[in-house]
């Protein structure tokens, strides 16, 4: 558990915001052909040519919805890679703040409280030793 896993898990965070945003670009741009399909096809005399908008209309939606679900799916994809950097880091999740070295498993900054198991780097400070 080293700072470079942490670093892929970034990577890996930021290709999935990449890939949301890409998902969700190309459905609205499936659901605006969709409706500008549906538009176009009242508007055209002849029954054959407008069935065939319509029917490329359903597909368009289709290929929203599934953009919308994989979209969706990648965000997920994207919490849980934050959450994975920053316990390699030794973050608070919440707030960012460096956890290492704490006397008790709460976050001062929040108050978030966080299971010491979980983080590779965090240990309880040692008790002072005195002289006699």
């Amino acid at each position: 558990m080293t700072q470079r896993d942490a670093r892929y898990w970034e990577r890996q965070r930021k290709g999935a915001i990449v890939a949301v945003v890409m998902a969700f670009v190309v459905a609205c741009l499936g659901l605006l052909n969709a409706a500008f399909a549906c538009w176009f096809s009242g508007r055209i005399p002849a029954r054959s040519i407008a069935t065939e908008y319509h029917e490329r209309a359903f597909w368009d939606v289709g290929l929203a919805v599934v953009c919308l679900a994989g979209g969706i799916g990648f965000l997920f994809y994207a919490r849980r890679a934050r959450r994975k950097a920053r316990i390699l880091r030794n973050e608070c999740l919440r707030c960012r703040y460096t956890l290492k070295g704490l006397p008790e498993a709460r976050c001062p900054e929040c108050g978030t409280a966080f299971n010491p198991e979980d983080y590779p780097g965090w240990s309880a400070p040692r008790p002072e030793r005195r002289c006699q």
